[in-house]
């Protein structure tokens, strides 16, 4: 598939895409192509200029998806339905149920459906079949990004307001398993923003956005929050985000989140906060990350691999592994992202 900003643009690029494929003696069937489509239809998505949806014959699987009899046609079902989640808001929700109801049948036996499951069914079959078209991003408005968690589950949905009306860009649902189930709430809003914001890390890291929550403490997350929060906070320096809560008569707009290791705190708290995170599956070494803490700081400056690597030999100091851990810990230190994310919008 070859594609444009504008016709110009796309010209260029299927003549760029030609000569490719003649430099490599790779030949077209002038019957199979298409070309100036204004959408296109590929493995049952509808990609148009303004963003992705499904075919009518995608959507018409599901609405024509019969009541299932068996536990075996209940998981096909919710097969059928799992391949629209990223279109679907709260897609965790609307499949518990029935995954409940899927877990108390027994093999080999028909389903018993109540009432309530039965209702859960169809609504999740017509919310699926109703899904939205997912809108590309718009340069020039403002992403908005609202995070949920549940008692069992996370979500998000983002969005832009173009002109007054909402254009959904991505729907996000997970499930919480194992100990997350046992977290406090403050800690599952938390994961649920930190999971959002860094699996949509390509539509959000070079983009300002808002931040909408619905739980008040998030916006004053401070030195007292849970190790997990703070990582978790510290490990979303890049973003440049507003966080906004959602209920209440005040709408308060703070920036704590995206701000928690401000310059104010002391180098050596500062530290204490950076070694914290377990971002990376090998630690640098104590003794290692003394060493190059004591020669990348704001005291000293914030230098890049090789300059530290430098000042730390000019001192005496080498071991093995010695560059590999000076990067580890400039991919760790949040003010380096943070100046390397500034850069970017230079």
């Amino acid at each position: 598939m070859v594609f444009g900003k504008d016709i110009d643009d796309y010209l260029h690029n299927l003549e760029e895409v030609f000569k490719r494929l003649a430099k490599h003696k790779v030949s077209l069937n002038p019957k199979k192509c298409r070309f100036g489509l204004a959408s296109v239809e590929y493995v049952g998505h509808v990609i148009s200029s303004e963003g992705v949806t499904f075919s009518t014959e995608k959507k018409e699987k599901v609405l024509n998806f019969p009541l299932p009899k068996t536990p075996k046609e209940l998981q096909a079902f919710l097969g059928l339905i799992n391949y629209f989640r990223d279109h679907v808001k709260s897609m965790t929700e609307l499949e518990k149920p029935l995954r409940a109801l899927l877990s108390h049948s027994s093999k080999g036996k028909n389903l018993v459906w109540n009432e309530h499951a039965e209702a859960c069914f169809y609504e999740a079959r017509d919310t699926v079949a109703d899904c939205p078209t997912l809108y590309f991003v718009d340069e020039q408005a403002m992403i908005v990004v609202m995070t949920d968690a549940s008692d069992y589950g996370v979500g998000a949905y983002i969005y832009q307001l173009i002109d007054g009306k909402e254009k959904p860009i991505r729907f996000f649902s997970r499930s919480l398993h194992g100990a997350e189930l046992n977290w406090s709430t403050i800690e599952q809003e938390a994961y649920a923003i930190y999971l959002t914001l860094s699996k949509f890390n390509h539509l959000l890291r070079d983009n300002k956005f808002r931040l909408k929550t619905d739980h008040m403490n998030l916006t004053y997350i401070n030195a007292g929050s849970s190790q997990k929060v703070r990582r978790w906070g510290i490990a979303l320096q890049e973003f440049d985000f507003d966080v906004e809560h959602i209920p209440g008569p005040k709408n308060v707009v703070v920036n704590a989140f995206s701000r928690l290791c401000e310059n104010q705190l002391p180098a050596k708290r500062q530290q204490e906060i950076i070694a914290s995170i377990e971002v990376f599956p090998n630690r640098i070494p104590d003794e290692h990350y003394q060493s190059i803490s004591g020669a990348h700081n704001t005291a000293v400056g914030h230098f890049g691999v090789e300059k530290t690597l430098s000042n730390l030999i000019k001192s005496d100091k080498k071991w093995k592994g010695m560059r590999r851990h000076i990067r580890q810990f400039i991919q760790q230190c949040p003010v380096c992202q943070k100046l390397s994310n500034n850069r970017l919008h230079a």
